[in-house]
Formats: C-alpha cells, sequence, structure tokens
C-alpha cells in the first residue's frame, strides 16, 4: 500500500491481504503496547463481526475491512466514537464522491441511495477502543439486497478511501479530545442523518423492539423515537421501514 498519510496522521499502519477479523487482530496484539492509533487494514476478512453479533464477511479486492486504536483518557468520550466514526467515514465519502446521495443510518451505518456501503463497530476492550469499519468498494456475490457499493458512484482506489476516511477520523477524534465538546459533531450528524422522520423499528438489547417515528437526536446522541410513547435510545438496532 502507498497511502498519502504522514506519521502525524497514523502511528503505526498494519496491512494484511487477509485476516479472520481487524478488530481480533488489533485485540491479539494489544499486549505488544501498540501506540494510539495503530490501524490494522485488510482487503479480506473471512470472519469479521457486525452489531449483534452478525457476520462481516469481506470478499478479496470488493471491500475494505479497517480497525482503528483508540485509547480516551475520559470514558465518557468512549461513548461517543461510534457516531464520531460514522460522520468522519461520511464526511470522507462525500469528499471522495461528491455525492449528496451518501447519509448516515443511526448509529453507526451509511448509506448510499438508502443502500448500506459501510458498516462501523466499536468495541471497549480494556482501557481501549477499536473503531471497525467495513466499507463496499465493489458489489459482492451473495450480498443482501440492502447493502451496496461506492461502484455505483465511481472508480475509488482502496489506498486513496483508506487515507481519506483516516485523515478525517484523526481530526475529528483530535478535536473532541482537546475541546471535550461533542456539540458540532452532533449538529453534522443530525444533518447528515437519514434515520430522523423514517418510520423505523428499533430492536434494543433485550429482544425487544419499538416501532415509532424517529423525530430527533439527543443532546447525549441518542435517537428519540415516537411510538406509543416517546422513547429515547442509547443503544438499538434501528431498521428503516417503508412509510
Amino acid at each position: 500500500m502507498e497511502l498519502p498519510l504522514s506519521r502525524d496522521q497514523v502511528s503505526t499502519l498494519i496491512y494484511l491481504p487477509s485476516v479472520d477479523s481487524t478488530n481480533l487482530e488489533l485485540i491479539r496484539r494489544l499486549p505488544d503496547g501498540l501506540e494510539e492509533f495503530t490501524t490494522v487494514v485488510s482487503g479480506e476478512q473471512t470472519a469479521g463481526l457486525g452489531r449483534l453479533g452478525r457476520s462481516w464477511v469481506s470478499e478479496p479486492g470488493s471491500s475494505i475491512s479497517m480497525s482503528v486504536l483508540l485509547q480516551p483518557a475520559r470514558f465518557e468520550l468512549a461513548q461517543s466514537l461510534t457516531l464520531l466514526a460514522a460522520n468522519s467515514v461520511h464526511r470522507a465519502l462525500v469528499k471522495l464522491t461528491c455525492s449528496d446521495q451518501l447519509s448516515i443510518k443511526w448509529p453507526n451505518d451509511i448509506l448510499l441511495s438508502g443502500k448500506k456501503v459501510c458498516g462501523i463497530l466499536a468495541s471497549l476492550n480494556q482501557q481501549s477502543v477499536i473503531v471497525g469499519m467495513g466499507i463496499n468498494l465493489a458489489q459482492q456475490q451473495g450480498a443482501p439486497e440492502h447493502a451496496t457499493a461506492l461502484s455505483e458512484l465511481g472508480n475509488f482506489s482502496f489506498d486513496r478511501v483508506v487515507a481519506e476516511i483516516l485523515a478525517e477520523l484523526k481530526s475529528a477524534y483530535q478535536g473532541l479530545v482537546l475541546s471535550g465538546d461533542f456539540s458540532a459533531e452532533l449538529a453534522y450528524l443530525e444533518e447528515s442523518c437519514s434515520t430522523i422522520g423514517q418510520l423505523v423499528r428499533a430492536e434494543l438489547p433485550d429482544g425487544s423492539a419499538i416501532t415509532g417515528q424517529a423525530v430527533a437526536i439527543s443532546a447525549a446522541g441518542h435517537i428519540v423515537i415516537q411510538g406509543d410513547r416517546r422513547y429515547e435510545l442509547a443503544a438499538a438496532d434501528v431498521w428503516h421501514l417503508r412509510n
């Protein structure tokens, strides 16, 4: 890989042609004393995981699997990192594609014309947060109907997409660490989030579900849904329903 990145953007970049999971690879390397913003990137992932234990498997040459090590000194910042990553990926892809068809589905997906082009998963491991991202560069065989790829908008190289995303994530993360203020990121999320205004089904970690209208994102970054009553959810798997 020949990425246009400097040392102040990425401390260590580890490229693996194939890996079971970039998140798991970072976890395995944590005992080595990795620097913050160490990044593992792969062109093929054979046993990756998405939200709620779902598989995230990528085929060679069709996608980017990437995981970044973050170590915020204040734990409360860790709770914002999934949303921060979603904002950063959205900014990077909009910059690359010059497209207004990209949006954020709360809390961790990037949509292209309503279909998923990127998934994000942040996991806490000891004092570290590992932010994993999977970006579809080209359509994969057997991909679900709700998935799409950046190839719908043009030909974007693996290296360039990785570089743009890492640059945006590093800039946003440093700003959050220095200021401790998530308000600007929250405003960007509200502007870019296509979940707001949608009829949605929110599946909760305990297995229950809520159906209603997504009406807002709270100051804490939670989704607000108006159903049989008003709900504010910190964590849920949200599906956009046809109105």
